[in-house]
């Protein structure tokens, strides 16, 4: 939620002296000129009911507030009913490969938020179903949960650069909860993308790249906002830091290309962290890089300037991955 800038109150003081009276003269002047516009915009009104002269008008009806109605769903509904799951094609048809997700709703007491969580893998590996350990545990809170595969790449392949495709696919699964979000039961300003290690670097460029058009082609949906409403961040740098950095981005800092600069400009989502529009919170063990902890507290900061409510937590014994248990996350992915 963004929170208004705060603002000094100010002391209550003894009354000044007004000379001559001038405020009085203009509280007066003010007075005057709102009783002249009330007249003239009553002249200006039809009698209540058009009552006939010489006879009283009838009660005004009573006016009951009226609500706008939901944007309509843009997409077609996934047909996911409470306390199910569904695996989900959610890349448009134009996508180069169709990309497929778990999608869960909590069987009752659901809330209007949903849930992206983004698995690691150095970009190389992982699944989606290394996640259902958080989906499990959002679902008992009452939250809409999304657990969306995303392009992967070998190491030392003729692929190159791989960017932006993964980070594509991530805002392609904001605009399909988007696009669904009515059948789905959330509020489409309500999609929050949580991502671990490669996850989170690769959910943190949606979360800062909001509609930019330089995304923009047949990975993505026409006409549907990608904008991330929230994040959760999990143990990774957040400035384009990763392995494999040269293939992912087809060059590195000291390429003189201009399309490789911009690349790595564009996967630097602490650079960009004022363009975010969401809280967030960043979460690391302190037996994890250093860099982390630096840069989730800087991206905090900044969010924090924008007036947003952002938080940078170090969890006391956690190294990468803390959170893993199995089918279950670990005492201190609970504790986190």
């Amino acid at each position: 939620m963004r929170l208004a800038p705060s603002s000094p109150t100010p002391a209550a003081s003894a009354p000044s002296r007004d000379p001559g009276g001038r405020a009085g003269r203009v509280w007066t002047l003010l007075l005057l000129a709102m009783v002249a516009v009330l007249a003239a915009c009553t002249a200006a009104s039809p009698a209540p009911n058009d009552a006939a002269p010489g006879t009283a008008p009838h009660a005004a009806a009573p006016t009951t507030p009226t609500t706008a109605a939901p944007e309509p769903d843009q997409l077609a509904d996934p047909a996911v009913g409470p306390g199910e799951c569904k695996v989900v094609t959610y890349t448009p048809p134009g996508a180069k490969d169709p990309m497929p997700g778990e999608l869960c709703r909590p069987k009752d007491n659901q809330r209007d938020v949903a849930i992206i969580v983004v698995h690691g893998g150095s970009g190389i590996g992982g699944s989606y179903t290394g996640m259902r350990r958080w989906a499990n545990r959002y679902l008992v809170e009452g939250y809409v949960t999304f657990l969306p595969e995303y392009h992967l790449f070998n190491p030392g392949s003729g692929e190159s650069p791989v960017f932006p495709r993964p980070e594509q696919n991530i805002k392609a699964a904001v605009q399909y909860l988007r696009g669904t979000g009515n059948a789905l039961g959330i509020r489409k300003d309500r999609i929050v993308v949580q991502g671990q290690s490669a996850g989170a670097r690769v959910g943190a460029v949606a979360f800062t790249t909001p509609n930019d058009p330089w995304f923009a082609g047949p990975e993505l949906y026409p006409g549907i906002s990608d904008q991330v409403n929230g994040f959760v961040g999990f143990y990774h740098p957040y400035d384009g830091t990763m392995q494999y950095a040269d293939q992912y981005f087809g060059g590195n800092d000291y390429s003189t290309d201009p399309k490789i600069k911009e690349r790595l400009d564009k996967g630097d989502s602490l650079a960009h962290a004022t363009q975010a529009h969401g809280p967030a919170i960043f979460i690391v063990g302190d037996k994890d890089w250093d860099i982390i902890d630096q840069q989730q507290a800087a991206f905090a900061t900044i969010l924090q300037q924008d007036h947003y409510t952002a938080t940078s937590i170090i969890i006391k014994g956690g190294g990468h991955g803390f959170d893993e248990g199995g089918p279950r996350l670990s005492k201190l992915g609970e504790e986190s």
